[in-house]
């Protein structure tokens, strides 16, 4: 079963609990809202200071206009005055003070324009000011991410949630109740036969006696080591349309990994029973021996090729047995 916990990014006072227990819910459909004044306050507070800051900036672009028309007049006058400098008909030193003038409101119109792009930066500091309390105040009311089922809730009305280097979980939601997730441990001698896809025949504490089925979604490729033994995690996919299984039960599972239908078998103590006279021997991979009841009701050794083998039946094939003969698996204890 996939979950999501649920934090909240802000520190405040639950004020509203809008989701509870076993409650479905749809993404972005609100869980729960903190106390939203605070926010509401640094939203007006970043308004009224970016209407400053633009203010400011319509006064710095008003500045520039201004220099630069002081400048241009200064510059008309000293164009003027260098013509008549040159005729006679004004004095050198006043085309000298013209050029002095138009360079004095060059650099009046250098700082202005300089000005005028520190306001216009001041407002876009504002702008992002205001998007950050915006957005604080949108993340206030704690939304779901995914479509699902509430299974667990951690927050109480009036509760102080503090959202420092690790947020609080509020709520645990799973995604699909209808589909669960199961979680398996395989040993490492088993993986190799596991492949996505097969069918895992599994049974749970709450239901004795019956088997409920699914299938290998994915083989996790990081070993896990429990009591000294390596196991890979198994993820199957099952089916839970009746609701009947729960996130957190404990399952038994199986994977089908090879099918035959209509072949004989034994019991695998069949495969392992030897009579107290007999020498057992190493059979060959895939060969083996059984003890079969004869008609005179000695043990007769029958050797056979093994097929697929379960948890406790084996397929074998052998021309000399017949489905319905006994075959020993082991001593009866005398009363």
């Amino acid at each position: 079963m996939d979950t999501v916990e649920v934090s909240s990014q802000l520190s405040g006072q639950v004020a509203k609990l809008m989701a509870d227990h076993n409650s479905p819910v749809r993404a972005g459909e609100p869980l729960a809202a903190l106390d939203a004044a605070t926010f509401e306050v640094q939203v007006k507070e970043a308004e009224a200071a970016l209407a400053i800051a633009l203010a400011q900036h319509e006064e710095a672009k008003a500045a520039v206009e201004g220099a630069q028309a002081r400048h241009d007049d200064a510059l008309r006058d000293l164009q003027i005055k260098s013509t008549l400098s040159r005729n006679g008909s004004v004095s050198q030193r006043d085309a000298e003070r013209a050029q002095m003038a138009a360079r004095s409101h060059a650099a009046e119109v250098s700082a202005a324009k300089a000005g005028e792009q520190m306001r216009a930066a001041g407002v876009m500091a504002a702008r992002a000011s205001l998007e950050r309390a915006r957005l604080d105040l949108e993340r206030s009311t704690i939304k779901s991410p995914i479509d699902g089922v509430v299974i667990r809730r951690s927050v109480e009305l009036g509760q102080t949630v503090a959202a420092s280097l690790q947020a609080p979980t509020l709520f645990t939601i799973a995604r699909d109740l209808s589909d669960m997730r199961v979680s398996a441990s395989v040993s490492e001698a088993d993986i190799g036969a596991v492949r996505t896809g097969q069918r895992a025949l599994f049974s749970v504490d709450s239901y004795p006696g019956r088997s409920f089925e699914g299938r290998v979604l994915e083989i996790r490729k990081a070993a896990q080591m429990v009591q000294n033994v390596v196991t890979y995690t198994v993820m199957i996919s099952a089916p839970n349309p009746d609701g009947l299984l729960l996130p957190g039960m404990t399952a038994d599972v199986r994977v089908v990994v090879q099918e035959q239908q209509d072949v004989m078998v034994v019991p695998n103590a069949a495969l392992s029973f030897r009579p107290t006279h007999d020498r057992p021997d190493n059979p060959a991979p895939g060969k083996g021996v059984i003890w079969v009841r004869a008609k005179s009701g000695h043990l007769e050794p029958t050797a056979v090729s093994l097929g697929a083998t379960g948890d406790s039946l084996t397929q074998i094939m052998s021309p000399d047995l017949q489905i319905g003969e006994l075959v020993a698996i082991g001593y009866r204890s005398k009363p």
